[in-house]
């Protein structure tokens, strides 16, 4: 056994022996993967839309520019409010990425079948680790220092 993880070695151990602890602990392993796939999403979304700009032959469209600029940016936000309050950037996180999964299938003429299926993987990976997201939250609402 680790002797960190040893009572008879280290007291701390004996005095941390609460499994809601543990449970808040483990809980947040999981938001923590959820975070990384918020800033997956983020970094294959500024990818995308770099490699885009630079091999479309259109003129430049500063509109779609601001919208797509913006839209990384948030994600970055939220995968760093992640941290603070998981539960709402998740949910946020989420009807973001319908609300432009919906825009794009609608105004597009033909929509990427790649871009549609990897949004919709994550949002069953956001989603899966939803719930962890919102027993945290509501524990440390309840833990005010």
């Amino acid at each position: 056994m680790n002797p960190i993880n040893d009572p008879a070695k280290n007291p701390i151990v004996d005095f941390i022996d609460d499994e809601v602890f543990y449970a808040i602990k483990r809980r947040k392993a999981e938001i923590e993967k959820g975070t990384l796939g918020i800033y997956i999403l983020a970094t294959v979304s500024f990818l995308s839309f770099v490699i885009f700009l630079l091999i479309d032959p259109e003129p430049f469209d500063w509109i779609n520019f601001v919208i797509n600029i913006a839209l990384i940016a948030i994600y970055y936000f939220l995968a760093i409010y992640s941290n603070y309050k998981p539960f709402t950037a998740f949910v946020t996180t989420l009807c973001i990425v319908v609300v432009t999964l919906l825009v794009g299938i609608i105004f597009s003429s033909q929509p990427g079948v790649k871009s549609i299926l990897i949004k919709f993987i994550f949002i069953v990976y956001i989603a899966t680790h939803i719930e962890a997201a919102k027993k945290v939250q509501d524990y440390e609402s309840t833990q005010v220092e």
